[in-house]
């Protein structure tokens, strides 16, 4: 868990597809809505946040299995599933780069 030095007007999760997942919200960008999931508070301000350029970012990190949420006040939880060692954190801090700008 990290604090973000913004507030956001919305809360988002994202997290990995699978066969058993309901129907998510779809962001327009086919690479990330078929590898992803998404739930928000308010679709419309979550497709704000996560732009284009938001949305290639989290595909060129995909290379991990995570899932995130973004909470309104800034609190931005990451749960990366298939971490071997230190190197990877670098890609921790890499992933709030993408929500910190």
């Amino acid at each position: 868990m990290c604090k973000l030095d913004q507030k956001f007007n919305t809360w988002l999760t994202i997290y990995p597809c699978n066969a058993l997942d309901k129907q998510s919200i779809k962001t327009g960008y086919e690479t990330f809505d078929k590898k992803f999931n998404l739930t928000c508070g308010d679709e419309k301000l979550v497709l704000e946040i996560l732009d284009s350029n938001r949305l290639e970012q989290i595909i060129a990190l995909s290379n991990h299995k995570f899932s995130i949420n973004l909470n309104e006040d800034g609190r931005l939880y990451i749960d990366a599933h298939s971490f071997k060692n230190m190197n990877d954190l670098k890609w921790f801090v890499d992933m709030i780069d993408v929500f910190s700008g």
